[in-house]
């Protein structure tokens, strides 16, 4: 097991620089659900990763998502789904919302990276909001 923390200036590729190491390490899709897990704050950058990943896999074959509406999402992910992920992208509210239904609309038993992107502004508001959802994920 290994963490890393990195900080750097915007535009430096910060982005890059953790989608990257996961696609190589993934080496391509398995079918056997989400692989990866990546927490944006907001879901304009969820968004931005979402672009981002999909521009640095393409030819691949990963199967990327990002939730954008939790309905869409109980129905894409739902218990019934055969479909299988490789790589998904979402805040943690909407992560959270999809674990606590019964039973849950996800499963992340295969996860191998967690990457929580811009912790520092996860972390602005000064309470323990974001520390609450992080345990509840994990």
């Amino acid at each position: 097991n290994r963490q890393v923390l990195a900080c750097a200036p915007t535009g430096s590729g910060k982005t890059a620089a953790f989608l990257v190491p996961i696609i190589h390490h993934l080496e391509g899709p398995r079918k056997q659900g989400f692989r990866a897990i990546i927490l944006s704050p907001t879901r304009e950058l969820a968004k931005q990763t979402y672009r981002e990943c999909v521009r640095l896999s393409e030819g691949r074959g990963f199967r990327i998502h990002i939730i954008s509406k939790i309905k869409q999402a109980l129905e894409k992910y739902g218990p019934k789904s055969n479909q299988k992920f490789d790589i998904l992208i979402t805040t943690p509210k909407r992560l959270i919302y999809l674990l606590n239904q019964e039973p849950p609309a996800i499963n992340l038993s295969n996860v191998e990276f967690l990457i929580v992107d811009e912790a520092d502004k996860l972390f602005e508001d000064g309470t323990r909001s974001f520390r609450d959802q992080l345990d509840q994920i994990s």
